[in-house]
């Protein structure tokens, strides 16, 4: 991972450990430790106990009782909760992006893809799962609506630790590669219903597979 540049280190701090959660980098029950992240991005440690603090009143992470910051669990329930979720606004948000698209959005979204069809073929779980990430709001980004992209990073903080367990899976990655192939053509083809209809596909394909593991 890239270190961190001096300027602004708090929030650097910040965002690399958010990011690092919602593309599931770090695991549910994973200790996060501050000299360790510390050393990773080439800060000291102060912007990164200030980063988990942040994230911990955001209830991205919990404090256990002997201190130690972890990445929540998710219990079977909170998991079926935050799919509905899900479903609704990301299909939202996959319809307002076609909706306002350019003829680039398709592009650097099939570039992406193609790269997580690499990442599956090298089992690069950690790559695929970042470009899983990027795929999803660089879509969502298009659509011009900072509220919306707010609520779903907020979802994103949650589930995304548990998409570890995708690649526990056979078949999984080559499934949602499919689903991400349905939002290119659609998006090519002016659809915007369509697209919002194969992100929510691609979120219910994964929480089938995902709802096994609770």
């Amino acid at each position: 991972m890239t270190q961190i540049r001096h300027e602004t280190l708090n929030e650097k701090a910040y965002l690399e450990i958010k990011n690092s959660i919602m593309s599931g980098q770090v695991a549910p029950g994973e200790v996060l430790r501050i000299r360790n992240l510390a050393i990773e991005y080439g800060v000291s440690p102060t912007p990164v106990r200030e980063a988990l603090k942040q994230l911990v009143a955001e209830h991205a992470l919990e404090v256990l009782p002997n201190r130690s910051i972890v990445v929540p669990q998710l219990t079977r329930t909170k998991f079926q909760e935050l799919t509905k979720i899900r479903l609704a606004l990301e299909g939202l948000a996959g319809e307002l992006a076609a909706s306002k698209a350019d003829a680039k959005l398709p592009l650097e979204l099939e570039r992406l893809d193609k790269r997580m069809h690499d990442a599956t073929k090298a089992e690069n779980a950690r790559l695929y799962l970042r470009l899983n990430e990027e795929f999803h709001f660089t879509l969502y980004q298009a659509g011009d609506s900072p509220s919306l992209l707010n609520f779903i990073e907020v979802l994103w903080l949650q589930v995304g630790p548990f998409l570890n367990n995708l690649f526990k899976i056979g078949r999984f990655q080559y499934d949602a590669n499919e689903c991400h192939g349905e939002i290119i053509a659609a998006l090519r083809r002016g659809n915007a219903e369509a697209v919002g209809q194969s992100v929510q596909h691609d979120i219910a394909v994964s929480s089938e597979h995902l709802i096994k593991f609770l």
